[in-house]
């Protein structure tokens, strides 16, 4: 899911429209990044492998464990289009970032 392009209006004032220009290119490092353009998903893992849709469109390039429910280690073993498959030591719920 890619974020949207920062939209400008053509207004008769050319400071607003060279502020929008500004804004923009400002705007499209941000957008360009990949790490911002991810998804919060909830997980529900159990012991051993699971697969978990990310629902990006593209193959991600990594994720971030953001909370989970128990002490245990996550690991991803493959990432594909659709989903990745990840590996836990133990049974968890949380969320992760997948990006």
């Amino acid at each position: 899911m890619a974020l949207k392009e920062l939209e400008t209006i053509q207004f008769d004032d050319e400071k607003i429209n060279r502020m929008q220009a500004f804004n923009k290119k400002f705007c499209a490092q941000f957008l360009n990044k990949e790490i911002i353009d991810g998804r919060l998903v909830a997980i529900n893992l159990s012991t051993g492998s699971n697969t978990v849709n990310h629902g990006l469109g593209r193959k991600p390039i990594g994720y971030w464990v953001v909370s989970k429910s128990a002490n245990i280690d996550i690991w991803g073993d493959s990432f594909s289009e659709t989903s990745l498959t990840l590996s836990s030591s133990g049974t968890v719920t949380g969320s992760i970032w997948i990006f």
